[in-house]
């Protein structure tokens, strides 16, 4: 059984959009020993994507996110190795369904 968890917090807009994802064990809610200190992964959307919602997926050692525009906007894929804190993808997505 995996114990870990991921939740969000959206940490407002200065020029960039500023997301937060705390990784958690789900058994006790604490700080997952394997994450990087303090427990979170912070990060910088690119100021063109204003995004509504969120999609995540935990595989192994690796925490991918969407970041899902409204509208027209383009949306952003981010892929974090969870144990280090280290982003191994950034992607910009234009389309998400075929037109």
């Amino acid at each position: 059984m995996f114990d870990y968890m991921c939740w969000y917090r959206g940490l407002g807009r200065t020029n960039k959009w500023r997301h937060r994802m705390h990784l958690r064990r789900l058994s006790t809610g604490a700080v997952h020993p394997l994450a990087p200190t303090p427990g979170n992964l912070t990060y910088l959307c690119d100021e063109n994507i204003d995004p509504v919602s969120f999609s995540f997926q935990i595989s192994g050692k690796y925490l991918g996110v969407l970041f899902i525009s409204g509208g027209e906007e383009e949306s952003e894929l981010v892929i974090w190795d969870w144990t280090t804190g280290h982003v191994q993808l950034v992607s910009t997505v234009h389309e998400l369904a075929p037109s």
